[in-house]
């Protein structure tokens, strides 16, 4: 079977759990050129997509630096088309 766990190692990787096979899965990458690129990605999707507390999350997105996660947090899956926007920096605003 295909490894489905691979993040990037400089950007974004958003990840979620298979509950059935106790996995991770990596359901989506946004590489980025250098960490200051990345790092400014991941605030602006934070800013525009964080779940709020207590609120359920289906996925994970996670700073990467280097291979190693740096940095989290939450999204739920009504919220991913509005992360890839905020990720490339096209406005989200209604």
């Amino acid at each position: 079977m295909a490894e489905r766990y691979r993040p990037c190692r400089t950007g974004l990787h958003v990840c979620g759990a298979d509950e059935d096979a106790n996995e991770f899965f990596t359901l989506a990458n946004y590489p980025a050129r250098d960490q200051a690129e990345a790092n400014a990605a991941f605030d602006r999707a934070r800013k525009e997509c964080e779940a709020g507390a207590g609120e359920p999350a289906d996925f994970v997105v996670d700073l990467m630096c280097a291979g190693d996660i740096s940095d989290d947090f939450h999204v739920t899956r009504q919220m991913l088309p509005r992360l890839a926007k905020a990720v490339h920096g096209v406005s989200t605003d209604a």
